[in-house]
């Protein structure tokens, strides 16, 4: 661990300067360091919630309280703060000597370029939220299954490209894996093993590469990787690993993501919808998604869209269907079915279907029954209350009585489903 004296010079206004770069702070903790990164100034807060104290970190370089799976990040963050004035990272991990892992944001200013020194406002991250990324393992392959892997992609892609380092996100497909696997018995798991050890080793810090299908993977690394390389050490794993000594022959695709027009959640919502379309593929349309990466990813991206937008602006419309009683004749209730308008009289059933993939289908089904709502009060009283389906009280959690209240008691009594 990097340990020197701080070199902030004490001209007149540093203390002015602290001052102006702390006051109003947001943080838990602050720092200030010299412009070799090293620690000059903390907080005394930083015991209760770092685990250790100033005496500890005082000198010490900034870098190594960085945990060592972030610190390719914080490094060109850093070199980039007396050119840009000021930075954040959303999220990122710390470990001070002798203190549990911890994570947090930053924010930072650096208030002379010439003097170089930096100020920075740590604050404390939900641990829980953390917990919830922390990857699920494909027990055959040791890699993180697809759900657990894309909200990870998303946040690192976002990261990197702060720091001036975009990664890039390459599709590795094997057709014929399953015939092979059939050959190999119960030799396939030390197969895919391998197959995972490999792809691991070349993706980001050696720990962002996922199984998200029964013979397609992925994995996030740096721009310029060599695949090529890749690929024929997978071949060769799979050869020396088939008792016909034949092996797969191996397709892969690689996609930048342009984080510009991409919004960190919808980043996330449209890698999950891509990389589900691609595990759920098999055979000749597997072979054709791949080598049309950037294509599904942008009909993904504009899929997620349109959904929110439907959420966000009641962008559908309202059919009724009425549920007769059999043996009176007389209609019992209505029946509310949506139609999207930009599938003229098409089935909403696939846009449904892939908002429960995505987790939209609550924020959906709420948009849909306060759009009943508004149905019911302009209906002249004949209407009297909206009942949600057992369905749809399940997937909106606790906003149903919200819903109900919204209601009213107008006219005679029927029920919408």
């Amino acid at each position: 661990m990097r340990h020197r004296p701080a070199t902030v010079p004490h001209k007149p206004g540093s203390e002015r300067n602290r001052y102006l770069a702390f006051a109003f702070c947001w943080g838990d903790v602050l720092f200030e360091l010299d412009r070799h990164y090293a620690i000059s100034y903390v907080s005394s807060t930083c015991e209760a919630v770092l685990g250790c104290g100033s005496d500890t970190l005082i000198g010490l370089d900034f870098r190594d309280v960085v945990a060592p799976v972030d610190r390719l990040v914080i490094e060109p963050w850093l070199k980039r703060l007396p050119e840009v004035g000021r930075a954040m990272i959303e999220t990122i991990t710390l470990s001070g000597p002798g203190a549990a892992p911890l994570w947090v944001s930053l924010a930072a200013n650096c208030l002379d370029s010439e003097e170089g020194t930096i100020h920075i406002a740590l604050q404390r991250r939900d641990t829980g939220a953390h917990a919830i990324k922390t990857p699920t393992l494909d027990p055959a392959s040791r890699l993180a299954d697809c759900t657990s892997f894309v909200d990870r992609v998303a946040e690192r892609i976002k990261r990197g490209h702060a720091a001036g380092m975009a990664p890039e996100l390459t599709l590795v497909v094997m057709p014929d894996l399953h015939d092979l696997r059939q050959r190999l018995g119960a030799g396939q798991d030390g197969m895919l093993e391998a197959v995972g050890t490999a792809l691991k080793a070349r993706s980001i810090e050696e720990d962002m590469a996922a199984r998200i299908g029964d013979d397609t993977f992925s994995l996030l690394h740096e721009a310029g990787a060599p695949i090529d390389q890749l690929i024929r050490q997978l071949e060769a794993i799979t050869r020396a690993a088939d008792p016909a000594g034949i092996g797969l022959t191996i397709d892969a695709s690689t996609l930048a993501i342009d984080t510009v027009m991409v919004a960190e959640v919808d980043l996330a919502l449209a890698l999950t919808h891509t990389l589900r379309r691609f595990g759920a593929a098999s055979g000749t349309d597997l072979r054709t998604m791949a080598n049309n990466l950037r294509s599904a990813f942008q009909n993904s991206v504009i899929t997620v869209g349109s959904i929110k937008r439907a959420i966000n602006e009641q962008s559908f419309t309202v059919v009724f269907q009425p549920i007769v009683q059999i043996n009176t004749g007389r209609i019992h209730h209505f029946e509310a079915l949506c139609r999207f308008e930009a599938q003229d009289q098409e089935s909403p059933f696939t846009t449904i279907q892939v908002a429960e993939e995505l987790g939209l289908i609550a924020a959906f089904d709420l948009a849909m029954v306060r759009k009943v709502i508004a149905w019911v009060r302009g209906a002249n009283g004949w209407v009297t209350r909206v009942r949600l389906g057992q369905q749809a009280n399940d997937r909106a959690g606790g906003g149903n009585e919200e819903i109900v209240a919204d209601t009213g008691q107008v006219g005679r009594r029927r029920a919408l489903t």
